[in-house]
């Protein structure tokens, strides 16, 4: 039986292109002074090239391996002090995917790969609805919300990560609803990033997240789902 849906939600590239990204979605209410927020493109450019450096090296928070029968699955920061860190202050897991990772086996016996989505949420927003809230239901806190997350990839026995995708996403008040969302869609292209299971070794793919909201670092969570079934 194929599982239940659920809703949807290359290479490192030239670092002008991620530095432009970075520089149209500032980190708002924190002076530019701050290292977080440089005040001109040359140093956002800097800044994104040594975090992509920087949180490719380092051990990571947590470790998740994959199963079958994927649907989705969260890791969560605990808190925001990973965003007070030197080095890469972000909030680093890593997802190992053998042959079976997110896979299924129907009647007739031949096991069915499917599409595993990765990125960064907010997790448990002190202004959400509910525990594990993701977004803020103060207008003010969702115009001030800003999420962050690198994705690397690289095989087991490789010793260094590729990196693969930077996305900054900021919050986005809607009045008719009286809600808030986050721009972009990391769970479809040219936002989304997805693989299948490798067809030998393990393949490990590195998801490292930062979420501030006005000027406090908050808890973060990488995400992994299954894509929806057409």
């Amino acid at each position: 039986m194929r599982k239940q849906n659920i809703a949807a939600l290359s290479a490192w590239g030239a670092s002008a292109v991620l530095a432009t990204t970075f520089a149209q979605e500032p980190y708002p209410d924190v002076p530019s002074t701050t290292p977080d927020v440089p005040s001109t493109t040359e140093s956002r450019t800097t800044l994104v090239t040594t975090l992509v450096s920087s949180c490719a090296k380092v051990q990571p928070d947590a470790e998740y391996f994959i199963p079958e029968n994927l649907v989705e699955h969260i890791v969560p920061s605990g808190s925001g002090a990973y965003g007070y860190r030197k080095g890469c202050p972000l909030w680093v897991v890593d997802f190992s995917l053998n042959s079976k990772s997110n896979t299924y086996l129907p009647p007739n016996g031949q096991r069915i790969p499917e599409k595993t989505v990765f990125y960064g949420v907010p997790h448990d927003l002190p202004s959400s609805l509910s525990a594990g809230g993701e977004n803020p239901i103060v207008q003010v806190d969702c115009q001030r919300l800003r999420v962050e997350h690198f994705i690397y990839k690289k095989f087991k026995h490789e010793s260094a990560f590729v990196f693969q995708k930077h996305l900054t996403r900021k919050g986005v008040w809607q009045g008719s609803q009286n809600g808030c969302i986050l721009t972009k869609d990391p769970a479809t292209p040219p936002d989304g990033f997805r693989v299948e299971a490798p067809e030998a070794n393990v393949l490990v793919i590195r998801v490292a997240t930062r979420v501030k909201l006005r000027t406090s670092w908050q808890e973060a969570a990488a995400k992994i789902h299954d894509l929806p079934i057409p």
